[in-house]
């Protein structure tokens, strides 16, 4: 069965670019434009890895992450943003993140930490 991902990201090229890269490894993806929409996906599909954009329109992804957490302990969750800040990694990582990743790193940069991560 392929591993299940869900992406909240509300910049629809960069979701795209990532669901075309996780596919080619052999993920099953699914996505949402906001955190609500985000928050209900996780519940629903259960994903084993939860990609969140720092930046919502509706939401911080740190509040996102948090609220994940409260429901589901076991999904690699990674934060990422295109600005990176060491502060927010730190909340992320004490807010329950697996890790976080730098948007302005390479596709193949992102796909690896990922991958790497859940060990396939």
């Amino acid at each position: 069965m392929p591993l299940k991902v869900l992406i909240i990201e509300d910049e629809k090229s960069v979701y795209e670019l990532l669901v075309l890269f996780l596919e080619k490894k052999g993920c099953s993806v699914v996505g949402a434009g906001t955190a609500v929409s985000g928050i209900m996906l996780a519940q629903k599909e259960k994903p084993a890895v939860i990609l969140i954009d720092a930046h919502l329109p509706d939401s911080e992804g740190l509040d996102v992450l948090r609220r994940i957490r409260s429901f589901d302990k076991e999904a690699k969750v990674f934060l990422y943003s295109g600005l990176y800040n060491q502060d927010l990694e730190e909340e992320a990582v004490s807010a329950g993140a697996s890790g976080f990743i730098d948007k302005a790193s390479s596709i193949e940069s992102i796909i690896n930490v990922i991958v790497s991560a859940i060990g396939q």
